[in-house]
C-alpha cells in the first residue's frame, strides 16, 4: 500500500480525487484504508463484477466529464507507478 499512500498525498499538488471502489462494505474499506494511512475522498461499495475491472488493484484516471484517460490493472512497480503519478498530475513528460 505504500504507493497508494504516496499517490493520495499528491492531492496537494493537483486537483483530483481519490475514489476507492471495493466489493467490501464502505465501513470495512474505509477502516482498511485508514489503517494503511490512506484517506480516500470517497469510498464506494459495488457488487463483484459490476465495474468491469479485470484485476486488482485497478487504477482508472478519469477526466471531469467521465472520459477514461488511462487505466492500469494489477501490481504496479517502477515506471508504471511513475506513469500513474504523471497521469493524475496531468503531466505528459
Amino acid at each position: 500500500m505504500p504507493f497508494y499512500k504516496k499517490l493520495t498525498a499528491l492531492r496537494r499538488e493537483g486537483i483530483w480525487r481519490f475514489i476507492a471502489v471495493a466489493t467490501e462494505n464502505v465501513e470495512t474499506t474505509t477502516e482498511y484504508l485508514a489503517a494503511s494511512g490512506i484517506r480516500a475522498d470517497q469510498v464506494v461499495s459495488v457488487p463483484l463484477g459490476t465495474v468491469g475491472a479485470r484485476g486488482t488493484p485497478t487504477i482508472v484516471v478519469v477526466d471531469k466529464t467521465g472520459h477514461v484517460l488511462a487505466l492500469w490493472a494489477g501490481l504496479l512497480i517502477g515506471e508504471k507507478e511513475e506513469a500513474v503519478v504523471r497521469a493524475v498530475l496531468g503531466r505528459t513528460d
